[in-house]
């Protein structure tokens, strides 16, 4: 649990600061004074003034802000925001699309950091966790399904499944994730349905199973239960996705674009969910959400 707490703490201290500076970056190139770049909220532990900027490091990493000179004028009267405008180094003396590149540099900066981060993921191989991954120019997808363990007297065991068996490919879908396999085989609700045909690699050869899913029981988040169809077996991923530099560098940004496209298509459907049927999906999560998915990684 301490191990997950400390890895939450840095991602997020780290996605803080390359916002914070994104921000201070893009003042400087437009020539806005940065009074201030802190990290973390206070108390302060320590703290440094270079040039015109105060440097801050503060004792609670989950946060952190960018003061820059004339920001605490927006809101005062016009005659003190017209002397400000005097100023060259001041917020209040730049052009419009100045003052719109400084506030989304955060973002941006953001975007950059995911960019890097999926380009060194693609460039040394990875397993990853978002359907399509694996779909650009020159990535190769070296993933392959394997079965770990079999419950006793199962359907997987009666049929003949063996650990060590690679599964290819679930009533004729080709799969590389143990998400695929289980998202196929749970989503078989009706009785008629519920045969799967599973093409297995053993050793060098290639096998066809055919198993019968039976029904169970799982706890959702909300405390919910739900039915879905198992066959009765534990899974792993093996191998990686992986390319040259230049498809890991194509690949990034797709990916980049991909989840950034998923998540305005989420928060329409959260405000589509609470407009019309005045409800939220289960699968929405907030900070201890994401300590979750973090305990997930490590």
């Amino acid at each position: 649990m301490l191990l997950t707490v400390l890895a939450f703490v840095f991602v997020f201290g780290m996605l803080v600061f390359v916002h914070e500076l994104g921000h201070f970056l893009a003042a400087k190139w437009t020539g806005v004074t940065v009074e201030t770049f802190a990290f973390g909220f206070p108390p302060n532990i320590f703290s440094k003034k270079v040039g015109e900027t105060t440097y801050r490091v503060n004792a609670i990493p989950l946060g952190g802000y960018v003061t820059l000179l004339g920001e605490e004028l927006l809101d005062d009267n016009e005659a003190i925001k017209k002397s400000e405008t005097q100023n060259p180094k001041s917020l209040l003396s730049k052009e419009p699309w100045q003052v719109i590149l400084i506030m989304i540099s955060g973002v941006v900066m953001n975007a950059v950091l995911a960019v890097l981060l999926f380009f060194i993921c693609y460039a040394i191989g990875f397993q990853p966790i978002i359907d399509g991954a694996a779909d650009f120019a020159g990535i190769k997808n070296d993933m392959k399904v394997k079965v770990t363990d079999i419950e006793k007297d199962s359907p997987a065991a009666k049929s003949g499944l063996l650990p060590s068996d690679y599964i290819l490919s679930v009533d004729g879908k080709k799969v590389s994730s143990n998400d695929q396999v289980v998202a196929i085989i749970s989503e078989k609700t009706n009785p008629a349905t519920t045969k799967t045909i599973l093409e297995i690699q053993r050793g060098s050869g290639k096998l066809t199973k055919e198993v019968t899913a039976y029904k169970s029981k799982i706890k959702l988040a909300n405390g919910l239960e739900q039915d879905i169809s198992r066959i009765g077996i534990t899974l792993e991923n093996t191998g990686f996705v992986h390319g040259d530099l230049l498809a890991s560098f194509g690949a990034a940004v797709g990916m980049v674009w991909r989840v950034t496209v998923l998540t305005f298509e989420g928060i329409i459907s959260l405000f589509r969910q609470l407009l019309f049927h005045f409800q939220i999906s289960n699968q929405v999560s907030g900070p201890v959400g994401i300590v979750v998915m973090t305990n997930y990684f490590v």
